[in-house]
């Protein structure tokens, strides 16, 4: 049975990855921090319900992104969150850690590059972020992202596809090359899943 301490073991397993995930959703550290806080929150109310643990991962995130969905609500009377592009310059200093081993030409080439991928990413549909973010940055498989946004595999796979193309529009993009570009450090590949 699943229980507090196990959702308490797995939020705190999975923080970093859930933090980025909400990151990635809202373009805001404290937001996001915020969204992972609702969703533990209305997590703990609903733990009953949870039948297997084996599906706390895609639960507790299609938890999150409703949270996320009814903080768009809640907003959508003061900004359109489609059009947010974030300002990362203090986000850029902080992760500075990532840099310490590139000369400085590398380092300002990665931080132009992410900043340049972060905005592609908020220039995309909530629908098309959602599944892309989800599948390339979190991790999760089609079918993970099937039951978390409650749609057909097929509707998924679309998704993703629309938006990675969606994505190639606004970055620049080699036509022979396979890689489009490293987000987060992991490699986007055409055909990934």
């Amino acid at each position: 049975m699943f229980n507090k301490y196990k959702l308490s073991k797995f939020c705190s397993e999975q923080r970093g990855l859930l933090l980025q995930l909400a990151y990635s959703w809202c373009h805001d550290r404290v937001l996001a921090e915020d969204l992972l806080q609702d969703a533990l929150v209305k997590a703990l109310k609903n733990i009953s319900k949870v039948k297997h643990s084996k599906a706390i991962k895609a639960w507790f995130i299609q938890i999150m992104l409703n949270c996320w969905r009814d903080m768009l609500r809640k907003k959508q009377d003061l900004r359109d969150i489609d059009e947010l592009v974030s300002d990362d310059s203090n986000s850029l200093d902080n992760d500075s850690h990532l840099y310490e081993k590139l000369t400085p030409e590398e380092s300002l080439y990665q931080k132009e590059l992410q900043l340049n991928v972060k905005k592609a990413l908020s220039r995309l549909s909530v629908k098309y972020r959602t599944v892309l973010t989800l599948v390339d940055i979190y991790g999760a498989s089609y079918t993970e992202v099937s039951v978390i946004i409650d749609a057909p595999i097929g509707t998924v796979m679309s998704r993703v596809s629309r938006a990675r193309e969606e994505l190639r529009k606004y970055l620049t993009v080699e036509p022979d090359l396979e890689r489009v570009v490293p987000l987060y450090n992991r490699p986007v590949v055409r055909g990934d899943e």
